[in-house]
């Protein structure tokens, strides 16, 4: 059986694309092993086309990196899939000791890669068309994650009538949508529960922006919730 590592350490909205690798490589019968930034091993945990998450904790970047390369090597990987394009993991994929590297021509290390495949961009190509690009899949398998029963029991008390969740807040300020965007979303549903998502780290930011919309059916959720269980009410949610 191939034994297959698929690099992924970008943030949440790329570890989510990622889901769709596991998926597209199991009608391989490939072992399949995800490497993911610390915070983002829980969608693929419960993964069952995923044999083993392993964890860069990049607090601790070089320290963690080098003690992962160690164990990484020790594995012996048939084949490693880099989804980044940047210095430290594409070293990190050179040096991983797999008989096959693959990632994107466009990367800083491509040039020492077994394969370099075209990192389409524009016209509408959408990540999960990279990823399937990069796997050579040829067909297009769509992320999924994969939710526990506690998480959907955990938000169960907030999914007995019609709601909506927003999320307002990002790491990247240019991703914020503008404030009277979610003035917007607040009228048209005026009158049902609005739940404001979110990381802990987002309780101020998010706190400021409610208090220009007194009144409204607004409860914010951010940091009461772990990612999947808010995965769980957004799958619940009329939008």
């Amino acid at each position: 059986m191939k034994k297959i590592l698929f690099i992924q350490t970008a943030f949440i909205g790329d570890a989510i694309l990622g889901t769709a690798v596991p998926e597209a490589l199991q009608p391989s019968s490939s072992e399949v092993h995800v490497l993911v930034r610390k915070g983002n091993e829980v969608f693929y945990e419960n993964n069952p086309h995923v044999k083993k998450v392993w964890i860069w904790d990049k607090k601790r970047k070089w320290t963690s990196w080098w003690s992962l390369l160690q164990e990484i090597r020790c594995e012996r990987f048939d084949t490693v899939y880099l989804a980044q394009r940047f210095f430290t993991m594409g070293m990190f994929a050179l040096l991983s000791g797999s008989k096959e590297k693959v990632g994107y021509r466009s990367g800083i290390w491509s040039w020492f890669f077994s394969r370099k495949i075209a990192h389409r961009w524009g016209n509408g190509v959408h990540e999960v068309d990279r990823l399937m690009d990069l796997i050579s899949s040829s067909s297009r398998v769509l992320p999924k994650l994969y939710l526990q029963k506690e998480d959907e029991q955990k938000v169960s008390v907030w999914t007995q009538r019609p709601f909506v969740t927003i999320s307002p807040s990002s790491v990247w300020a240019t991703k914020q949508a503008p404030v009277k965007v979610w003035e917007q979303v607040l009228h048209k549903h005026k009158g049902q529960p609005i739940y404001v998502l979110g990381g802990p780290g987002d309780q101020v930011f998010l706190e400021n922006l409610m208090r220009e919309w007194p009144g409204a059916q607004v409860q914010i959720l951010a940091g009461e919730l772990s990612l999947m269980q808010s995965a769980a009410l957004m799958k619940k949610a009329e939008m």
